[in-house]
């Protein structure tokens, strides 16, 4: 009978636990905080399709990196002081991020600090609990940082539900201005990472408390410290009990490596090579089913998951809701995975889990295709509106003019007009959706149209010169603005926002903020052809233009000038390379030119919740299978002698298969619609479920030895009876 443990040993055991799952709660914020961030910060920047992927895709990207050294650094410096680098490095990118403002490379840092962090965690914490709980505990201590990974996720999800809600509420409050909503969108997705940082500063501080690990100080020949860790985890007398056992292992391990260095040198004298079938085999296995674990787009729809339901019908904090739901069912669905495994196996879960993987992809890919395939091609028409030498596009779908090129007799609330299009001197392909909701309330105006701006853009250095700016009310007063506009010139350009408050004030068009805020309501709420008007005469170089523009808030697409930039000396090193000549000059406007426009009704509420259930679908059906089976039934496949190569290689196909993916979901979207990625994502765990029902064998209470057999002569040995 054993002795009981002492209070302290047991209080100590449960605190490794919590540090324990501290992990596995980093880890899941870390996967899970940018969903419910990156609607805000599309909303707030000047990103680009291409750069905000790039945003999600760096933490995967920073995971691949740290996780490649995570065991050499854990080897070399012990498992403790990388646990707390981990949280440091976690605890530092959020000031990092949030404080970008604009800086997209800082935001990229930032990212890929985050996703350092996610690899040496998902490495170092399961290998430090391995090695310092007792058998009896193993199980519980993995299974807690498995489960509280899925609580990370919750817990970003919510943070992002708290957040939508609070914009929500500014954005109804008739009070709020136009600034006050944006600034609001602005720092929402700066709360969601500020907030998410809790759990880096406990883990930070609470892991100093931590013993390092037994195992780790045993090998390095410090036995007084690793009696001391072993004791105060498992008490004296079974630290003691321990040690020995690891003594006698130590032992037996040295002479089966002068084992292993006899057979490697027969095996070479006798031809072993690793291309032989049992070796050549399972390496294929288990290359195309991590790179097709990956290529169902797990990471995607946990990434873009508020984006998707937010496009797919849900509005506002609905998106979030839908979020929390598909993380809860992860997480649910996970404890129901764990209780299976050993029961069902691994090849039935993997199955099982891929067929649901399947049926949720191509419902979701579905439900888009119907929405998809009733938008009306317009690109003809769209690109005939381009304004200004190609450099700006306005489509104003509340405009009877506009509806008439667009083709239409009449025009619906939730209309869409979707426009991919480029600059012509960057290539790179980007989407934009505008929308017509017709007469609304003001605080909905505030959200879903766009600001009516008088711009200027600077052109070759010219000088600019206001000669005449009037402003005109609709009862025929009018304002002489030219000194005030002529102020609001800046190195041979100008932008004004007509209904911004600060520009009614700076125009003297209002005597204090109060009457300020009253006009630019009555001015988004007036009906067409009941709006003051800007009139502009200027003159810039030699070339002089007059023009009007109506303060009048407008429901469509607008795509605002590109300017170009000086090149970096990289830049220009890399264009002379490839014999490519830059014809733009900087500061010359860059041309757009659209690729592709289409009309459509916007997807309903019950489409969208027809789409979340797909993906709750997904989530549930992966976890049970792949989520929880495949480390465990590919660490069983690898035979021993390509074990941890082999394992190496196909993590990091594993790794940047997602990091690929993450990285260009959004223009793979804008190329090919929600229905064309969801369909290919599907057509790829096609393949995973044929190779997990086919090729994968069953491992489920097979020896290593075994399974190993398996591969040389292609039989499983017969079960022995008990």
């Amino acid at each position: 009978m054993k002795a009981a443990l002492p209070a302290s040993v047991k209080s100590y055991a449960r605190y490794l636990l919590i540090m324990a799952g501290l992990g596995g709660l980093l880890y899941g914020v870390d996967v899970g905080i940018i969903a419910a961030a990156l609607p805000y910060i599309q909303d707030t920047s000047s990103y680009t399709e291409s750069q905000l992927s790039q945003v999600v895709a760096a933490v995967l990207f920073g995971s691949v990196l740290s996780s490649l050294f995570a065991g050499v650094l854990s080897d070399i410096f012990g498992r403790k002081p990388v646990i707390i680098l981990s949280a440091l490095l976690f605890t530092l990118s959020i000031p990092v991020i949030c404080l970008s403002d604009g800086s997209f490379s800082m935001l990229m840092g930032g990212r890929i600090l985050q996703g350092a962090s996610a690899g040496l965690v998902g490495v170092v914490v399961p290998l430090y609990l391995a090695e310092c709980l007792g058998a009896d505990a193993r199980g519980k201590g993995t299974g807690m940082f498995q489960f509280l990974l899925t609580v990370g996720l919750v817990f970003a999800a919510l943070i992002g539900l708290f957040t939508a809600q609070h914009v929500d509420s500014v954005v109804a409050d008739p009070e709020a201005t136009k600034e006050i909503v944006t600034s609001t969108k602005a720092h929402a997705w700066q709360v969601i990472f500020w907030v998410s940082m809790v759990p880096g500063i406990i883990l930070f501080f609470g892991a100093f408390r931590l013993s390092e690990s037994p195992r780790w100080l045993f090998r390095r020949g410090r036995k007084d410290e690793a009696l001391a860790s072993l004791a105060r985890n498992n008490g004296e007398e079974n630290a003691q009990a321990i040690l020995k056992e690891m003594e006698e292992t130590e032992e037996e391990e040295r002479r089966q490596a002068e084992a292993k260095k006899a057979a490697k040198q027969a095996a070479k004298k006798g031809g072993d090579s690793i291309l032989q079938r049992k070796y050549v085999i399972p390496f294929i296995l288990a290359v195309v089913i991590l790179a097709c674990n990956q290529a169902t787009g797990i990471n995607s729809v946990l990434n873009y998951s508020v984006k998707v339901f937010q496009q797919a019908g849900l509005e506002g904090t609905y998106g979030n809701w839908a979020d929390l739901s598909l993380k809860i069912a992860n997480c649910v669905m996970t404890v129901v995975a764990v209780a299976l495994v050993d029961k069902k196996g691994r090849k039935f879960l993997l199955k099982l889990g891929t067929s649901g993987v399947i049926v949720g992809l191509a419902g979701a890919a579905t439900l888009f295709l119907t929405v998809e395939k009733e938008r009306k091609d317009v690109t003809a028409q769209v690109q005939a509106m381009l304004k200004d030498d190609a450099s700006k596009l306005n489509v104003d779908l509340a405009d009877t003019d506009v509806q008439k090129k667009l083709g239409l007799d009449s025009i619906t609330p939730g209309t869409q007009l979707i426009v991919t299009y480029k600059y012509k001197e960057d290539g790179e392909s980007l989407l934009t959706v505008g929308e017509f909701f017709g007469e609304q309330k003001y605080a909905d105006a505030k959200k879903t149209q766009h600001n009516p701006v008088f711009a200027v853009y600077a052109k070759d250095k010219q000088d600019l010169a206001i000669n005449k700016a009037t402003w005109k009310t609709v009862e025929g007063t009018e304002v002489d603005v030219t000194e005030q506009l002529s102020k609001k010139v800046k190195d041979g350009g100008v932008k004004v926002t007509l209904n911004d408050v600060d520009f009614l004030m700076e125009m003297k068009l209002a005597t204090d903020k109060k009457a300020a805020q009253k006009l630019a309501e009555t001015n988004d709420t007036a009906k067409a052809g009941q709006h003051p008007t800007l009139a502009v005469s200027y003159k810039q170089g030699d070339v002089e233009k007059t023009e009007e523009i109506a303060a009048a808030p407008f429901q469509g697409v607008s795509v605002t000038p590109g300017i170009v930039l000086e090149p970096s000396s990289f830049g220009k090193w890399w264009d002379d390379m490839w014999g490519k000549k830059q014809t733009a000059k900087p500061g010359d406007l860059k041309t757009v030119e659209v690729v592709k426009a289409e009309l459509g009704q916007k997807p309903s509420a019950t489409t969208g919740w027809l789409v979340t259930l797909f993906f709750v679908v997904f989530i549930a059906f992966y976890a049970v299978g792949p989520g929880v089976c495949v480390w465990l039934a590919l660490s069983e496949l690898m035979p021993t002698r390509i074990r941890s190569n082999g394992m190496a290689i196909a993590l990091l196909i594993n790794q940047g298969v997602s990091t690929v993916i993450a990285g260009t979901f959004l223009p793979w979207v804008s190329a090919w619609g929600y229905s064309g990625v969801f369909y290919t994502l599907a057509g790829f765990t096609v393949i995973y479920f044929i190779t997990a029902a086919f090729f994968l064998p069953e491992t489920k209470g097979r020896t290593l030895e075994e399974i190993e057999e398996y591969f040389t002569n292609g039989k499983m040995p017969d079960e022995k009876k008990a």
